[in-house]
């Protein structure tokens, strides 16, 4: 079946902007819609098999909200949750958006409350996975992989909020089903740039909190950003290469206007098994139950080339290459 997603309706409320569109649902079995309006009204959207017959549709259980901060009113913020898509099915859609909260999305307001933008522009999967701090943190699957994305930028020790909610997930995961995990953060635990090595940073503190419990839970592949370069680890656990330890991937070469970190600690750490400070982006791809690649593509010049590489079995590396 072929399913087209979606035109997005705000009754009398001006035209759809900001439009994201994030796995959701139970199961992850749904697609959230999110958009924002100049003026209020009822959210809904249209979708269907084909893109002239949208009949079918969903609309919003809550009305489109504002927020501010300090002098700034926002716009109206629309959450849509189209449930139980078909499995299997192909989809003709903007790529999913799941969100990180970073250190630029604190942003602390006049009323002395911190992310406020990052939580009422954005509706991640956190009540369905049972977290009870909106967008910080929370978890979805898809096909076999369940992915945890978590925050340093929120209290990380063991008492915490964040540390007792991860800890019930990952128990939960249950490998005959998604046999591959994945935690996505902002901060690298684990980067020889000398960008951000600073120890007020919290990830590092997040980092002596939350390493054994990712470890001992087999977690695959661990993602951030911050550092404005790429790196990759070899399976690591404190500090010292380690078999059936994740591997850590510092993927924060997309673009920004500060430009590349450039600048390194050397000599090059144990750990340390790629680096390279280039404009690119990263793709995992789950080829089965068993194997899964990691790519490190760089854009240069409107070109785009594998310069890192890494198989995944199960639990260990069994093949890296480098170029």
């Amino acid at each position: 079946m072929t399913w087209t997603i979606p035109s997005v309706h705000a009754a009398s409320s001006g035209r759809p902007e900001q439009v994201h569109i994030a796995i959701g649902g139970i199961e992850s079995a749904g697609m959230t819609i999110s958009w924002v309006t100049a003026t209020a009204g009822e959210s809904r959207v249209k979708y269907g098999q084909h893109n002239a017959s949208l009949d079918l549709e969903s609309r919003a259980t809550q009305p489109a909200s504002q927020y501010k901060f300090c002098h700034y009113t926002s716009g109206y913020n629309h959450h849509v949750l189209l449930p139980s898509l078909e499995p299997n099915a192909q989809y003709f859609c903007t790529s999913q958006l799941m969100m990180a909260a970073g250190n630029h999305e604190i942003e602390t307001s006049c009323q002395l409350t911190t992310f406020d933008a990052y939580q009422a522009r954005y509706r991640m999967p956190f009540h369905e996975s049972g977290a009870t701090r909106g967008n910080l943190f929370y978890s979805f699957d898809v096909a076999s992989v369940h992915v945890v994305v978590l925050t340093p930028y929120i209290p990380t020790y063991r008492a915490s909020i964040q540390f007792k909610w991860a800890a019930r997930d990952l128990e939960r995961v249950d490998r005959r089903v998604t046999p591959w995990i994945v935690v996505m953060m902002h901060g690298p635990w684990y980067s020889s740039n000398r960008a951000h090595q600073s120890n007020v940073e919290p990830q590092h503190a997040m980092r002596k909190d939350m390493e054994e419990l990712l470890f001992d839970h087999r977690v695959h592949v661990v993602l951030a950003g911050h550092v404005h370069s790429y790196e990759r680890t070899f399976p690591v656990f404190r500090h010292e290469r380690t078999v059936n330890a994740p591997i850590y991937v510092t993927i924060g070469d997309g673009g920004n206007r500060e430009g590349l970190a450039d600048k390194y600690i050397e000599p090059r750490p144990v750990w340390s098994a790629y680096r390279k400070a280039r404009y690119g982006y990263g793709l995992l791809q789950v080829h089965n139950r068993t194997h899964a690649r990691f790519e490190w593509h760089e854009d240069k010049d409107k070109t785009s080339n594998v310069h890192d590489s890494v198989w995944l079995h199960a639990r260990t590396i069994v093949e890296h290459t480098r170029h």
